[in-house]
């Protein structure tokens, strides 16, 4: 199920689910549970066709080589006992250059977190898929709560990336966590 977010001015949408809320930008839809059922996509009206619930990995890929995209939720892949921030974030980059990746100590739903912008379009260069990164960059901010890990990841080509940050900001700026 799809959410149109109305466009009039200042329009929010609060977007709930079982472990957080956050606040939906003016002009972006979200769709819980793509393609799994552990977060939220978020997109902007204009790229929200892009959208297909039956080819989920084709939907993404489109919408990052041609749109903008903003996910976030728990992070099922990552699983470790005791796991500490850095563990995760290490986890999160194993296949980035450390020149290609700058990491800041911030906060999001009052949880400390690390923020990790990625330049797809360095990493482009020595990537054996540079159809796919091309000139695609990302920020991320990656936290624990509770012993889980979550993630805010934000994907968009070099050109849009700066154009929908504040975006980004506005999610993480507005996340709280329900339990």
């Amino acid at each position: 199920m799809f959410l149109y977010i109305n466009s009039s001015a200042h329009a929010q949408q609060n977007v709930v689910t079982p472990n957080f809320s956050v606040l939906a930008p003016d002009g972006w839809i979200y769709k819980e549970n793509f393609p799994s059922d552990s977060n939220i996509i978020l997109t902007t009206n204009k790229y929200a066709s892009l959208l297909n619930t039956n080819e989920a990995a084709q939907s993404l890929l489109d919408i990052v080589e041609r749109g903008v995209l903003l996910e976030l939720g728990i992070d099922g892949d990552f699983r470790s006992e005791n796991a500490s921030l850095e563990k995760y974030v290490k986890y999160f980059l194993h296949n980035a250059n450390d020149d290609d990746v700058i990491l800041q100590n911030t906060t999001v739903g009052g949880e400390r977190a690390i923020s990790v912008f990625i330049n797809g379009t360095e990493m482009a260069n020595t990537s054996p898929m540079k159809n796919v990164t091309g000139s695609i960059n990302s920020m991320s901010y990656l936290f624990f709560h509770r012993g889980e890990p979550y993630y805010i990841y934000y994907i968009a080509s070099e050109d849009r990336l700066n154009t929908h940050l504040p975006y980004l900001e506005q999610i993480v700026k507005t996340f709280r966590f329900l339990k």
